[in-house]
């Protein structure tokens, strides 16, 4: 399987459709552990958007702070199309960051005559990650986004997730 070393997000059609994604996703995740050690780690995100999740976009570009650009393509997208689907990165895990891909997608499928500035990124995070990691992730985030941002997610130590309810690491299960 090919999927087991590259970044992914998974583009949701609505906010509605969100808890069937994440159990349709964790059980996905379920198979790939499989193949691969850690799958949490490749997931950097949620987006939401009706389009992407019928269409979703082949390539992404991510521009560094020296304008210099870099495409990120998305060879392979599973799931259930029209209501989620996991984008699959050309990069390795670890070789693009979560405001990197936020910033990409705002500027790949935001701007447009529908688009609003409305809660659409929901950062995810491996049960690994350290408490310190995930409060500066989370603060870059806001810096470079802040209207796009909902909450984040975390891999719980089950596979299952866990939604923060504050800005602590600490959550309640869902």
């Amino acid at each position: 399987m090919t999927t087991q070393t590259r970044s992914a997000f998974l583009h949701v059609r609505a906010l509605a459709d969100l808890d069937r994604a994440i159990q349709q996703l964790t059980a996905y995740l379920e198979i790939l552990r499989g193949h691969t050690t850690d799958p949490e780690q490749v997931m950097l995100g949620i987006w939401i958007d009706e389009a992407g999740a019928t269409h979703p976009p082949a390539a992404l570009t991510i521009t560094d702070a020296q304008g210099a650009k870099r495409v990120l393509h998305i060879p392979e997208a599973s799931g259930i199309n029209g209501i989620w689907m996991v984008c699959w990165l050309d990069v390795a895990v670890g070789s693009v960051s979560r405001a990197e891909l936020l910033a990409a997608l705002r500027a790949g499928l935001g701007p447009g005559p529908n688009f609003q500035s409305t809660p659409r990124f929901i950062p995810v995070y491996g049960a690994g990650v350290p408490e310190a990691s995930m409060r500066a992730d989370i603060a870059a985030l806001r810096a470079l986004c802040p209207e796009l941002l909902f909450l984040p997610i975390q891999f719980n130590r089950d596979g299952g997730f866990s939604c923060q309810q504050s800005d602590s690491p600490e959550g309640a299960s869902s």
